[in-house]
């Protein structure tokens, strides 16, 4: 499998498999122009995931311009749901996003009713084959069902951080 950009020829393959019949209600549908403008948009970026030179799918990330170095993975579809590429492609996306445009996280959601919920609380070692983790924040209900929100951080050197909420003095009781 080969990430790459997407190009403006790639528009209506996209549109073909997000409006695809099993998607219908989980993934968002945009018209070619939605798409064609955020192509052009520097805070966002559209990757093709090719095999043999055919799209297996394609993802968008929203964030690259931030300047807290926060991504969104804001869709990601693929052309064969349940045989595969997705995990490779999800691994692919990971890697580029830490590794070439310096993220320090990606947030995205997960559909509890397509992936498995013990996903969200393993590591992402075996996915993205580095110490970061994945981290289940919240859950929400969709007309799709449930939606799990998650983010997978790069690790922060030194120790962890204490959180501005939890005092860190001890009772003197």
């Amino acid at each position: 499998m080969l990430l790459r950009e997407t190009t403006r020829q790639d528009v209506p393959i996209i549109c073909s498999l997000e409006r695809r019949p099993e998607y219908h209600g989980l993934v968002g549908s945009w018209a070619e122009g939605e798409h064609l403008r955020c192509l052009t948009d520097a805070d966002v970026r559209y990757l093709v995931a090719d095999v043999a030179g055919e799209a297996a799918g394609f993802s968008i990330l929203f964030g690259l311009a931030s300047p807290h170095k926060s991504v969104e993975l804001k869709r990601i579809v693929v052309s064969a749901p349940g045989k595969g590429p997705g995990k490779e492609m999800l691994r692919l996306i990971m890697r580029r996003v830490f590794d070439e445009y310096a993220a320090h996280r990606c947030h995205f959601l997960i559909l509890m009713s397509i992936v498995d919920r013990n996903i969200a609380n393993r590591s992402s070692n075996a996915t993205t084959e580095t110490a970061r983790s994945w981290r289940p924040e919240d859950q929400t209900e969709q007309r799709s069902g449930p939606l799990l929100r998650c983010r997978l951080a790069e690790p922060r050197p030194g120790p962890p951080a204490t959180s501005p909420c939890r005092s860190t003095r001890r009772s003197s009781k």
